[in-house]
């Protein structure tokens, strides 16, 4: 097969250093095809080194949501936020985009197209994983504007027994 291998210069020197560098290697391809263009999806692998948090100079804490993602840059020594900074994410979209699939959906099986449900399912969650990506992508160019920074994240492990839902 042949064809033309496009996109962002950073991506394409990733998908080179796999193919002529040992330290890297690719993983799985997939073609898709999607409204008349096909997309190559190239899976690249290396080790990276990934900092001890004891040594990190900034903590970027991160608070999810329902709606948005807050983030919060301080410096480890003085546990200043004034310097650092703040950036709020709104996600919002999402939950909208939710209850508009969930309301086609029940209205669809209301009149007996019960197959509705599968094909919208895989559009919402698609629309979800692009704008979540999109905001992963935002949380870590954020980071790497200081100082050997960390991302820290709140523990949610426990909070389904903690709410109340109104019993």
């Amino acid at each position: 097969m042949k064809g033309h291998l496009r996109g962002r210069p950073e991506d394409l020197n990733l998908i080179e250093s796999a193919l002529t560098k040992d330290e890297w290697s690719l993983g799985q391809a997939e073609l898709l095809y999607r409204d008349g263009v096909y997309y190559l999806h190239v899976t690249v692998k290396t080790e990276v080194e990934v900092p001890e948090p004891e040594d990190a100079d900034t903590l970027v804490g991160v608070d999810i949501n329902e709606r948005n993602i807050a983030l919060t840059a301080v410096n480890r020594e003085t546990m200043d936020t004034d310097t650092l900074g703040t950036l709020v994410l709104d996600y919002g979209s999402v939950k909208a985009e939710r209850q508009r699939y969930h309301t086609i959906t029940k209205r669809c099986q209301e009149h007996g197209q019960h197959s509705i449900h599968n094909q919208l399912g895989v559009k919402e969650e698609r629309y979800t994983e692009w704008i979540l990506h999109r905001m992963s992508r935002v949380v870590v160019e954020f980071a790497q504007q200081f100082l050997n920074p960390v991302i820290v994240f709140e523990d949610l492990s426990e909070i389904r027994d903690a709410i109340n839902y109104g019993t």
